[in-house]
């Protein structure tokens, strides 16, 4: 109708903005195995599956190759800290369709300087501890133990964390 306003800050899933459901719109992907997608309703209910956590993270991680990539081409306004480690907090926004060959859409919402750390939840506390333990195998233990770092291919899973891209930034 012309001249009345619609609200749409329902259909903002940004749990910043949702304060006031909690923790209770963070989910990991493994927890949604089994659950209904909705999807058009003249189709049956369709099941998230594992394979379908499996496509959605090979999609996220060319997403974030190509996201980086093209970072690293603007090097006036993306300069990765020489020495150090830097985590990044990126959303993504997933989309359905019942009708397409491929099933889901990965599409990169935003890159944050940091992860939203303190929206987790006391749920998943144990996923944050995890994350850095991980990040210390993974990206710090070999400097101070000498292991070779080149020997973690691109795609492949070390401590639940995926090598998803790997460039030389500085000689």
């Amino acid at each position: 109708m012309e001249g009345e306003e619609i609200d749409l800050a329902c259909h903002l899933t940004n749990t910043s903005l949702q304060t006031h459901r909690g923790e209770a719109g963070v989910r990991l992907l493994n927890e949604l195995v089994g659950c209904h997608v909705l999807s058009d309703p003249k189709e049956t209910m369709r099941i998230f599956t594992e394979e379908d956590i499996d496509l959605l993270t090979s999609q996220m991680m060319q997403v974030l190759e190509e996201t980086f990539t093209a970072a690293l081409r603007d090097p006036i306004n993306f300069q990765p800290i020489p020495n150090a480690f830097e985590l990044f907090g990126v959303d993504f926004l997933v989309t359905h369709s019942a009708s397409d060959t491929v099933p889901w859409q990965v599409n990169l919402l935003e890159v944050n300087a940091e992860p939203a750390i303190e929206l987790t939840g006391p749920r998943l506390k144990w996923i944050l501890e995890d994350l850095f333990l991980a990040m210390g195998k993974a990206c710090v233990e070999p400097f101070i133990t000498e292991r070779k770092v080149d020997d973690w291919p691109v795609g492949e899973a070390r401590n639940n964390l995926i090598k998803c891209l790997e460039r030389r930034v500085r000689s």
